[in-house]
């Protein structure tokens, strides 16, 4: 997981598009594809994918993805908080002498996105007192489940 630095305009738009594209690719197989980019490039939808997360003013459906991902992990952490689980989780992890280096870090690294910054906290608090955006939010739920 890649966290973002949020702002008020790029969580909007992340949300937006999400939206959008849910409703609009809720027949394709997004699933059967690794990564949003090996749909891009190999599912006869995938351009049009693709053109609409450009329209929506992000470089390549890897952003989107690093965004949407980041509010969705913030918007979870607010509305039922894990902080001091996954601060334990690390603690855990940190004192373990038997796990590899590398995968040791990669774990580390995996936890620590789970709690958000400050900034993305403040960011994902103000769209959930946005009645324009409360209810878009909700929608990440249903992804999750």
């Amino acid at each position: 997981i890649k966290i973002v630095d949020l702002t008020p305009e790029k969580a909007k738009a992340s949300i937006d598009t999400y939206a959008l594209l849910k409703d609009k690719y809720k027949e394709a197989k997004l699933e059967d594809y690794e990564t949003l980019q090996e749909f891009v490039e190999k599912d006869p939808l995938g351009k049009d994918f693709e053109a609409d997360v450009k329209a929506a003013g992000f470089s390549d459906v890897e952003v989107w993805n690093q965004t949407i991902t980041t509010v969705s992990t913030t918007y979870s952490n607010l509305v039922n908080d894990q902080t001091a689980e996954t601060q334990a989780q690390i603690a855990e992890v940190e004192k373990d002498t038997e796990l590899a280096k590398d995968m040791k870090d990669k774990l580390l690294a995996s936890l620590r996105a789970l709690i958000p910054t400050d900034n993305n906290r403040k960011v994902v608090q103000s769209l959930l007192d946005d009645p324009n955006y409360k209810d878009k939010l909700k929608l990440l739920e249903t992804e999750e489940e």
